[in-house]
């Protein structure tokens, strides 16, 4: 009888045999089906339509997802740097991209010093923006009213390296709580340098624009601010910016003397001036600008007791003979008689916004436009004789019943070139009644914005005015000419709790069936200015070595 055990020994062994083939074939086609999937992710990364666009167009793209408004726990830092993260191609295009890493805004600490390891990533971000609009502003803590001057945040010495040693700047801003706080910073920079003693400037004798903006101001009786001296002592430029408190955070106000006496104001050609306060500071400032171009005055919304009030009280005038552009902010309707205060022959445009501060916490951010401001805006039309073509206004409710007074005015201003109306509420009686051919309204009018609109104000209302322009336009017998209108632009406010896209997608159609025209219409939500802001205390987060993992520290240096 033969033995069990010798029949099944040579199968045993034939099957371990095979069993070590199907484990080799296995592992050869695991090998074959990951590098199939790598072939996959290879040919889907060769024909993704990301690859199709260009580094500029890529660029751009990133540019506007920056521009965005942005949630409060996504900082446009935050979204710069996943940006970098995502690839190679991508980090690339955004270091290539200089117009992401601007403006910059640096927020420093309460009572503490800036390391040397976070002066260089600061220096790093800002040798990323571009060269040619390089802009940097510098926020001190918001706690510093707990403090005294002395522990201010923007006594840093590596604050005053970076303006003097750091990259040329074009535009600097400086955010402060104390007047004391730029005394002792310009006690740090020193004294400009002669032009021989160096090559090349300093980025605090470079600047182009500087921006000064005080939160507070308390003024001890035996340290007087004098203004001239700061004066004397910052860099002369062409565009200057300065803020001031509201008045109620401003205390002895008295101390603080006038400038007087000094070419800064009368060098630059623009100014930007917020102020509410009395009219000794800010009247010696305006008479001072006697070659200013461009002024923009923010009232911070102050309705009594201001320095435009008391001028008119005294019949007082201030003569501004070069002005071509003039934008008035946050402007009360008390203070309308800024138009009336100030004369400007040579003027061209006037951007005019009555909205409400922030601060005040009203549930409604406008004020009724006064009919005094229609009255003023011919008076200034007609002392600037053949200049002032273009007309903005920005805010502001214009009562049912006195719609007819900017019909009046439009009426009156034959010569407008450009006409804004952002966010003003009008009743659509002012549109029917422009749209009726009774007198040709605006027969220069080159351009015609209508932003944030209501979505109670049909655009067909719009195009009826456009069509009965081309009408009497045609049917002049003397001098038939084609319309001037060139641009037309309109934008409707979003109602986030109605059926605004619904109301949009029939507006469109009524367009397309009754005219045969295919019209865009654009819904917007008020945009906040979304800076590129760096803390310091997350500034070591953000260092280059954190967004490139694939170099070394040295290899990123060599970019700087």
């Amino acid at each position: 009888m033969p033995n069990c055990r010798d029949t099944l020994d040579p199968l045993l062994a034939e099957a371990k045999l095979v069993q070590v083939e199907i484990g080799v074939v296995t592992n050869a086609i695991a090998q074959q089906q990951e590098r199939l999937r790598t072939l996959a992710d290879r040919h889907r990364y060769l024909t993704s339509p990301l690859r199709k666009f260009t580094a500029e167009i890529l660029g751009r793209i990133f540019k506007a997802a920056l521009e965005q408004q942005l949630p409060s726990e996504k900082p446009r830092k935050s979204v710069l740097i996943n940006f970098c993260l995502v690839c190679k191609t991508w980090k690339a295009v955004a270091y290539a991209t200089p117009a992401l890493w601007t403006p910059l805004v640096l927020s420093l600490r309460s009572s503490t010093r800036m390391t040397p390891r976070e002066y260089d990533t600061l220096v790093f971000w800002l040798s990323r923006s571009p060269k040619t609009s390089r802009g940097l502003t510098i926020r001190s803590s918001k706690l510093e009213h707990r403090h005294k001057a002395e522990t201010c945040s923007l006594l840093d010495p590596l604050v005053a390296k970076l303006l003097k040693e750091g990259p040329v700047l074009d535009h600097l801003h400086l955010d402060m709580m104390r007047i004391q706080c730029l005394h002792s910073l310009l006690d740090l920079v020193g004294p400009p340098e002669s032009r021989g003693a160096r090559r090349a400037p300093r980025p605090w004798e470079s600047l182009k624009t500087l921006g000064l903006t005080f939160r507070r101001f308390n003024v001890p009786a035996d340290s007087p601010s004098d203004l001239n001296d700061i004066l004397l002592r910052i860099p002369q430029v062409r565009k200057f910016e300065l803020n001031l408190p509201y008045r109620w955070l401003a205390k002895a106000t008295h101390r603080i003397t006038a400038p007087t006496g000094t070419p800064y104001f009368s060098d630059l050609t623009t100014l930007t001036l917020a102020c509410d306060w009395g009219p000794r500071i800010p009247l010696a400032i305006l008479d001072a600008c006697v070659n200013l171009e461009t002024l923009t005055v923010d009232m911070l919304g102050n309705d009594h007791d201001s320095f435009v009030q008391t001028a008119k009280k005294e019949s007082r005038r201030i003569s501004l003979a070069k002005v071509c552009l003039l934008r008035l902010r946050q402007l009360h309707p008390s203070n309308i008689s800024i138009l009336e205060i100030l004369d400007l022959p040579s003027l061209c445009e006037l951007d005019v916004s009555i909205r409400k501060p922030r601060a005040f916490g009203d549930s409604q951010d406008q004020w009724d436009i006064p009919p005094g401001f229609y009255e003023h805006v011919k008076t200034l039309y007609a002392r600037s004789g053949p200049y002032l073509r273009r007309l903005r206004i920005r805010g502001g409710i214009i009562p049912e019943d006195e719609w007819h007074l900017l019909h009046q005015l439009l009426l009156y201003m034959s010569r407008l070139t450009h006409l804004t109306l952002d966010e003003v509420e009008f009743s659509s009686s002012l549109l029917k009644e422009l749209a009726s051919g009774n007198g040709q309204t605006l027969p220069c009018l080159a351009v015609l914005e209508l932003f944030q609109l209501p979505l109670h104000l049909s655009p067909l209302l719009v195009y009826a005015f456009l069509d009965q322009r081309r009408v009497i336009n045609a049917a002049s017998l003397l001098d038939p000419r084609p319309d001037p209108l060139k641009q037309v632009a309109l934008s409707y406010r979003k109602d986030i709790k109605g059926p605004y896209l619904q109301v949009l997608d029939g507006v469109r159609r009524v367009f397309m069936e009754i005219y045969g025209i295919d019209v865009s219409l654009a819904t917007e939500t008020w945009r906040r200015n979304n800076p590129l802001t760096l803390t310091i205390a997350s500034v070591r987060s953000l260092s280059p070595l954190f967004l490139d993992c694939t170099q070394e520290l040295s290899e990123m240096s060599a970019h700087l």
